[in-house]
């Protein structure tokens, strides 16, 4: 079977879900992400204002902050390969300590090759999984946009506390990207504790294996953002 967007042959992936064997078609093209080639617009990602104009130019070295720096470095190198694989990236921590500079220099990287990306903020998302309660075919648009992007960035996981069918929505977006293989980045405040209390025990745990290899905890409470105050 060849691929329908580029034309390259496809491999079978299998993956286990309970005791049933399943699986589908990954194409063989390492360029190739499932979306017909088009020239990159970050306009389309979800991503606007300061974040636009975010880089690593300003990155302040630091002892606490250097497994994130080194990730970054990583990451900022294979890219293509890691998001072909389905990695995802964890990074939790104190406000300030660059979680948010670093993966949106990643995503706007991965836009800028071409890989179909899209931004949420949990407070936006939580505005629109409320307007989506009067409007089935956006929340039906809006769910699936965020289960099938290729990269989705995920910015301040567990913002606050969710009502039932709120978590049922997160679940349904993370069981989809783990199960088929679709890269994340979560920046968050909380460690997994936490977490699994604000948003369920469920989707932490989905979560943490999506980002195996990638879970990035900054170990310093000092905000880069106030320095020259």
């Amino acid at each position: 079977m060849n691929c329908d967007y580029c034309g390259k042959p496809t491999e079978f992936r299998e993956i286990r879900v309970m005791d049933t064997k399943t699986g589908f078609n990954v194409c063989v093209n390492d360029k190739c992400f499932g979306e017909p080639t088009k020239t990159p617009d970050i306009s389309n990602t979800g991503l606007s204002g300061r974040l636009l104009d975010e880089t690593m130019d300003d990155w302040t070295h630091d002892p606490n902050t250097k497994p994130l720096f080194v990730k970054y470095e990583d990451w900022k190198c294979n890219i293509h390969d890691y998001i072909k694989k389905g990695k995802s990236l964890l990074i939790s921590g104190h406000y300030g300590t660059g979680k948010t500079k670093v993966a949106t220099t990643l995503f706007k990287k991965a836009v800028s090759e071409g890989i179909p990306a899209y931004y949420i903020n949990s407070a936006d998302l939580k505005m629109n999984m409320k307007l989506w309660q009067s409007d089935a075919q956006e929340h039906k648009k809006g769910v699936n946009r965020l289960k099938s992007t290729t990269l989705l960035f995920w910015d301040d996981l567990g913002q606050s506390t969710l009502p039932e069918w709120h978590s049922e929505i997160y679940y349904q977006i993370l069981n989809h990207r783990l199960n088929n293989y679709k890269s994340t980045f979560f920046t968050t405040h909380y460690n997994q504790e936490e977490l699994a209390k604000i948003i369920g025990g469920e989707c932490v745990s989905r979560i943490v294996e999506m980002c195996e290899g990638g879970i990035i905890k900054v170990n310093t409470k000092t905000d880069y953002r106030s320095k020259s105050l």
